[in-house]
């Protein structure tokens, strides 16, 4: 059975952790591939800072070396709110056979009963929580969790509807930072790839409007 991991976000920009996190998923649940979608309109939070084909070419820059992670724009061609049910549709509707595995870290999951149609989501896909230290479920998240968790992937019998627990290295950073050090003029390496950096440099990303004049 083919196992795609699915790892969406705005990757606004993508950086180190969201790149390591994507390598020990693929190694540790042994996965065909790891697809990076960033969304073109987030239903959840506000415009991102650099533009969808911005955020693709970041991503693009960043996976060019990289066996196993690969970059799918379906989100950023779909001009509407991007809906993950509506993007694993399209992934089943592509991989009828196939095990997707949606990531998701334990913060996104303790809302997830929250989410546009997310009994649905379960419909179509496994869901891999990332475990983050001082981080507990509660809740009707918790209830789901112990209903549907299996301890590794050789249990996951059919192409979705369970939970998997996994742990990751962990790195403190984040894309709100990375915006905030840029905005401040303050140095972001080994945050982001060198041509990431070089990147945000050359499209003046992420710069108070003030200090561009």
């Amino acid at each position: 059975m083919i196992k795609i991991g699915i790892f969406g976000g705005t990757f606004d920009p993508v950086h180190l952790a969201h790149l390591r996190t994507a390598i020990e998923l693929r190694e540790a649940l042994g996965l065909d591939s790891v697809n990076m979608v960033p969304c073109h309109k987030p239903s959840h939070r506000g415009t991102p800072g650099a533009t969808t084909s911005q955020r693709m070419r970041m991503l693009e820059l960043s996976l060019k070396d990289v066996e196993g992670l690969h970059i799918d724009g379906r989100e950023a061609e779909r001009d509407a709110p991007s809906y993950t049910v509506d993007t694993l549709g399209s992934y089943r509707d592509e991989y009828p056979d196939a095990s997707l595995l949606l990531f998701m870290g334990m913060d996104a999951f303790n809302g997830f009963c929250g989410w546009h149609r997310w009994q649905q989501i379960l419909e179509l896909a496994h869901l891999v929580v990332v475990d983050r230290p001082g981080s507990r479920l509660d809740g009707v998240e918790l209830q789901l969790f112990k209903e549907r968790q299996v301890d590794a992937l050789s249990q996951l019998q059919e192409i979705a509807g369970s939970i998997v627990l996994q742990s990751v290295t962990q790195f403190d950073v984040s894309a709100t930072q990375i915006r905030q050090l840029v905005s401040q003029n303050r140095n972001i390496d080994y945050l982001v790839t060198a041509e990431v950096r070089r990147y945000i440099t050359e499209q003046g990303l992420y710069v108070e409007p003030d200090s561009q004049s």
